[in-house]
């Protein structure tokens, strides 16, 4: 059953909590049979304003939720949320046409927050970091698909491929530097089935140019963490972004790159598949849409994990990799991780962007 903590509903419905710095919906009903959930809902239009809450309990037992819920048009804030905790989880959803739900300074969903968007809403994040059991989800409907415009990094830890449904995302990077994480079975330039962690669509975009350098405002992509989808040392995840209409599947604007890091990234583009790594030299950038790709650039090279710094990590990753051919650490692209690459980190050695 749910019961409707705070229903706003209509136009100019205004919910004005932006005084409160927390919320605990830590009940225990003391039951176990079936699920109880207590909601937040902004709906038709309205607005709830829980701007200041920094911190949600969610429930004493694992099978009851707390949900805070934007839905055909309503906007709620939570725009100082930094930590979501409890037993049960604490779910955030946003779906139908023009609905908005702000964490812009939240992003790490675990165990007890779940993450969920249908149809034209819009999901405002600080960054999107799934780990342990989190899961996220994204659906459309006949009235379109959902989007999330993340200002951070896209952080995918999860082996359960349930965890994550982004096929039918539209996913707007716009933080001057961010990482994304590619957590995909590499098959080739080809229509994988199942596709694994797919993704709808990916549009960098870090802002207007005049009020950036948007020269150096980049995505990194990066394989740092092992999804379940690497078959060998030597052969990274990759990521494949499917398009919804058969074009434009990826996109830089604005003058922003995107840096392959040797990563294969896969684009849905006017009718084939296509990687992008192909043709790019192991160095520098070529025009791509409104921006950039690159392989690396000289300000990122022998920056393997995307730290912004080259430093030790780097060196024990790419010596972990010794003699073998991952590209991610083939840093010449000449085909083997040998001595030329570590010349090239140790004469980047200290250097941070």
């Amino acid at each position: 059953s749910t019961q409707t903590i705070v229903n706003a509903h209509g136009p100019g419905t205004i919910v004005d909590w932006s005084s409160v710095q927390s919320l605990s919906a830590a009940f225990n009903d003391g039951c176990c049979a079936g699920t109880n959930v207590h909601a937040f809902v902004a709906a038709a239009d309205a607005f709830i304003d829980l701007s200041s809450v920094q911190s949600v309990v969610g429930p004493a037992r694992s099978e009851d939720r707390l949900d805070f819920r934007a839905a055909d048009g309503g906007m709620l804030l939570l725009t100082s949320l930094a930590s979501a905790t409890g037993s049960g989880p604490t779910r955030f959803e946003a779906s139908g046409a023009g609905s908005v739900l702000d964490l812009s300074a939240f992003g790490v969903f675990d165990r007890p927050s779940q993450l969920k968007g249908t149809s034209e809403s819009t999901v405002l994040l600080g960054g999107l970091g799934l780990v342990g059991s989190g899961t996220a989800a994204f659906d459309d409907d006949v009235f379109g698909y959902p989007s999330v415009r993340l200002d951070g990094s896209f952080r995918n830890e999860l082996q359960n491929e349930a965890g994550l449904k982004t096929d039918d995302l539209r996913l707007t990077m716009t933080a001057h530097y961010g990482l994304f994480e590619v957590a995909s079975t590499d098959i080739g330039p080809a229509q994988p089935s199942p596709i694994t962690f797919e993704l709808g669509e990916l549009t960098f975009e870090p802002g207007e140019p005049e009020a950036y350098g948007l020269a150096d405002a980049v995505i990194v992509f990066v394989d740092n963490f092992d999804n379940g989808n690497r078959p060998d040392i030597d052969t990274p995840e990759a990521v494949y972004v499917t398009g919804h209409d058969g074009f434009n599947a990826i996109q830089a604007l604005h003058g922003g790159t995107l840096v392959l890091n040797g990563l294969n990234v896969y684009a849905y583009d006017d009718g084939a598949w296509r990687n992008l790594q192909a043709g790019l030299p192991p160095l520098g950038k070529v025009p791509f849409k409104d921006g950039y790709l690159a392989n690396r650039l000289d300000e990122t090279i022998g920056d393997v994990n995307g730290s912004r710094c080259v430093d030790g990590q780097d060196l024990g990753l790419l010596l972990g990799a010794w003699g073998g051919s991952n590209p991610v650490y083939d840093l010449n692209g000449d085909g083997i991780v040998d001595g030329a690459d570590l010349g090239l980190l140790l004469g980047a050695w200290g250097s941070c962007t």
